[in-house]
């Protein structure tokens, strides 16, 4: 019984043969490189494309990865040898006509300027990590990075991130059409705040400047299934032990011309009063009054109402109640208001209530 990369293997006859334990077989072994520093074992000649394995856990873009037509996105596989659901790292390095390889090229790592090596689990170095093992509590609210500005200016800020084109149009201009960033903060552990404001803020808490587009907030409310896809005839299913999830959203923008809210999910429910509303619509255009109440009829037969403010066009439904009994009809409806006519006088200290909706 041997040991490779963390896989029973088991040595029969000469021949090596993996059990059903086994993952990951036609993978190299955990080890590092030996690389020959004779330059002339080297092989530099030519132009290589570099496809990604598209290994953005949150929102995977379905083309990050497709390259003349064929999908090289990381994905669950089973493995035709053990019969075995795996993991199976996508990507593509395809060289031109000039780099000379041959199947010898199978096995041997690739380099890039100021990149480490690309082997079969390329993972980006991570910069700056600090790791914490603290059994005893501390008494003083220590961080694990700490900032602090003691003098008599201000600074600009404490933490900047930059890289990329800001407006999304741009993207297109960029090698790898997506952002520099897929996120710029990650928060993957329960905590008892997330973001802990103790101070006051001379403009705002959190500040949307929307330069280019509206930028929206979002929540994953829920998981609706959708079918795995099969590869044909090499015998290897993607997503093979269940369909894949799909979270629905929910989101909340601010249009960038009129500042209404748009909000944009399963409904709203709001647990106390809502007030200051001046109006309700039911379309794309925004109503510019709610109702009026207590209006003196006057002994009147006909009476004509007034907006406080001009509506855009004269498409609205107005709803009338009054303080006698008797049949009534709306008609003249215009953006200024409407007229309201009724099949008997109104008695004396009647009044009428009306309400609109877009």
């Amino acid at each position: 019984m041997l040991s490779h990369n963390g896989k029973s293997v088991v040595v029969q006859a000469a021949q090596l043969v993996f059990d059903k334990s086994a993952r990951n077989v036609n993978t190299l072994g955990d080890s590092r490189p030996l690389i020959n520093l004779n330059p002339k074992k080297h092989l530099t000649d030519g132009k290589v494309i570099v496809v990604g394995g598209r290994t953005d856990y949150d929102f995977p873009d379905n083309k990050a990865s497709v390259f003349e037509g064929k999908d090289y996105t990381t994905s669950l596989v089973k493995n035709p040898i053990t019969n075995s659901v795996e993991r199976k790292f996508g990507g593509l390095i395809r060289g031109d006509k000039e780099c000379q390889w041959t199947k010898d090229v199978v096995g041997r790592w690739f380099a890039l300027t100021v990149e480490q090596a690309i082997g079969p689990d390329p993972f980006k170095p991570v910069a700056f990590r600090v790791w914490t093992w603290e059994d005893v509590p501390g008494q003083y609210p220590a961080a694990i990075l700490d900032a602090a500005n003691h003098g008599a200016t201000s600074r600009y800020s404490v933490v900047s991130v930059a890289g990329g084109p800001a407006n999304l149009d741009d993207l297109s201009t960029r090698h790898e059409p997506k952002p520099a960033w897929d996120n710029v903060l990650v928060v993957n552990t329960a905590a008892t705040v997330g973001l802990n404001f103790k101070a006051d803020f001379a403009k705002a808490a959190i500040l949307f400047n929307q330069p280019f587009h509206e930028q929206e907030i979002q929540w994953h409310y829920g998981m609706k299934s959708e079918p795995g896809e099969d590869q044909g005839k090499t015998g290897i299913t993607k997503a093979v032990t269940a369909p894949a999830q799909v979270a629905r959203t929910a989101s909340l923008k601010v249009n960038r011309e009129s500042g209404e809210f748009q909000f944009e999910g399963g409904g709203l429910r709001a647990g106390g009063a809502v007030s200051g509303v001046e109006g309700l619509s039911g379309d794309a255009k925004p109503a510019k009054n709610l109702r009026g109440k207590n209006i003196a009829a006057v002994r009147a037969t006909t009476m004509h109402i007034t907006f406080p403010t001009p509506e855009a066009d004269a498409d609205y439904a107005v709803f009338i109640e009054q303080s006698w009994l008797c049949n009534r009809a709306v008609s003249e409806k215009t953006a200024e208001g409407f007229t309201v006519t009724f099949d008997r006088p109104a008695p004396e200290k009647a009044t009428l209530d009306w309400m609109l909706v877009r």
